[in-house]
């Protein structure tokens, strides 16, 4: 490692460093070098996007990576290693440590065994990005990347300078993260841990100037032992915020109120129960836009059109049009920049052309969301027979702590193929999800439901069983084999 580090200040964002204690005084020494130990995750690659653009010099590592990060990195000309090793290590003032990273990586391994200096993503996010900032922190089970996206254009379009980091790729911009030359940052707040030396929530480090809380149901199984634990995590969340700060709020989600109920934040609440403060109404569809009119404290303020569909989706445009209007943004403004809103990939994103059988790509991984995006797909093509392919890859999803909940959401489709269970080998069978169970419920509702662990079977059973007025879903948090996109181009010979 250079040893120069240790003699002089580190450059990280608006303050010097030495010995890695923070120091009141500005900085205008050189840029310092940072590497990331897996930097293809979502936020890791915003984080050392951003980071480069500060001026430093940012490198890294992962194993594994497929596109869109490996594109986006690469195109950014930010150099990285494929896997993990400690001999092929960079030389650098400064390591950040992602979540997915474990004891026994070499990499980690060899930081900790020379003392070299390292932080958690979040850490760094907070010192690095968010300081001297207005952060707009968006958190939830579901919603949490599309509403972020939405506020950052929301803010981009009408604040020049607005810095954001979206856990996905917002079609609206060319990379998922973009510093701040303004007084806001707008991110999304996850409550997974930070990292395997950290075992605090991400969100906790965030700095909420506007803290917005979507919904809140049980998830990550491998980190919360149960919902009390869950809902203590946003209690601490809301602990942070400032009281010259803002809370939004779901209104119609009662774990939400409940965490928020202490606050000593404002707070505002958004949804479609009648005593929300933000309020959509005449909910429709007209010229192929979703339309409906948003209420703020009883008065009907601006009329909103946008090309998202699914009542999730006008609740999360409820919560990104708040934090608008609470910033000072002009409603004509904020309607007009609702029509230019392209989402998120892989949040219901279609594959094919509008000439084509529909296949569409999708993130869901909870039940909940799973059954928003089918009865999302159902209303928007009522008439089709929906398939829905299904890897059960998160945490929870694999096993059967939503036995039931995930059975009576793909109860939704017409057809469901379940791909195998990720990382089976790891999970006791007695705890493992059931296809069987799940197959056997489809079948006393008289519908189709195919366990194929295979995935090079799966696809030839999708494409001898597929009919051209069918629609089709792909859903999983992972890459699923890269089977959607080979999917819609033998569907689609257009792509």
């Amino acid at each position: 490692m250079n040893r120069q580090s240790k003699d002089r200040p580190i450059v990280l964002g608006s303050y010097c460093r030495k010995s890695f204690d923070i120091l009141d005084a500005p900085c205008t020494s050189s840029a310092v070098k940072i590497y990331f130990v897996g930097i293809a995750g979502t936020a890791m690659a915003a984080s050392a996007l951003i980071a480069r653009d500060m001026g430093h010099d940012v490198s890294g590592s992962d194993a594994g990576v497929y596109p869109p990060m490996s594109d986006i990195l690469s195109g950014a000309g930010i150099h990285w290693h494929d896997g993990f090793s400690a001999d092929t290590i960079d030389k650098a003032d400064l390591y950040v440590i992602g979540n997915a990273i474990t004891r026994g990586n070499p990499e980690a391994e060899e930081i900790l065994n020379r003392r070299l200096p390292f932080v958690s993503l979040p850490q760094f996010i907070r010192e690095i990005i968010l300081q001297k900032k207005k952060p707009v922190v968006v958190t939830g089970t579901h919603g949490k990347t599309t509403t972020t996206a939405l506020i950052a254009h929301l803010f981009s379009e009408n604040i020049p300078g607005t810095g954001y980091m979206v856990a996905g790729n917002p079609f609206n911009f060319p990379t998922p993260g973009k510093k701040s030359d303004s007084d806001w940052f707008i991110i999304e707040g996850d409550e997974y841990d930070s990292a395997f030396f950290d075992k605090r929530s991400k969100f906790i480090h965030y700095l909420p100037h506007f803290l917005i809380i979507n919904n809140i149901e049980f998830d990550h199984a491998d980190i919360f032992e149960n919902m009390e634990a869950l809902k203590k995590t946003f209690r601490h969340l809301v602990r942070t915020v400032p009281q010259n700060a803002l809370l939004l709020v779901n209104g119609d989600d009662a774990n939400a109120i409940e965490v928020a109920a202490n606050s000593h934040t404002r707070i505002l609440t958004f949804g479609l129960g009648e005593t929300n403060d933000y309020r959509a109404v005449n909910m429709g569809e007209k010229n192929g836009y979703r339309y409906f009119e948003i209420v703020r404290h009883g008065v009907v303020i601006f009329s909103a059109s946008m090309n998202l569909y699914g009542e999730h989706n006008v609740r999360n445009t409820l919560a990104a049009v708040a934090a608008a209007i609470e910033a000072g943004l002009e409603p004509s403004r904020i309607a007009k920049s609702l029509l230019t809103f392209k989402g998120v990939e892989r949040r219901l994103q279609r594959l094919t052309s509008q000439k084509a059988p529909p296949v569409f790509d999708d993130f869901a991984h909870h039940p909940t969301a799973i059954r928003f995006t089918l009865q999302t797909l159902k209303k928007q093509f009522p008439e089709n027979r929906l398939i829905a392919i299904l890897e059960p890859r998160s945490n929870t999803l694999v096993t059967n702590i939503f036995q039931k909940e995930i059975t009576e959401a793909l109860l939704e489709a017409d057809i469901v193929y379940m791909a195998q269970l990720h990382r089976k080998d790891t999970i006791p069978p007695e705890k493992q999800l059931s296809p069987e169970n799940i197959r056997n419920a489809f079948n006393a509702h008289n519908k189709k439901m195919l366990f194929v662990p295979d995935i090079s079977i799966l696809e030839a059973k999708i494409l001898e069983d597929a009919k051209p007025s069918d629609v089709i879903v792909f859903m999983s948090n992972g890459e699923f084999g890269g089977l959607p996109r080979r999917i819609a181009k033998s569907l689609d010979p257009t792509l």
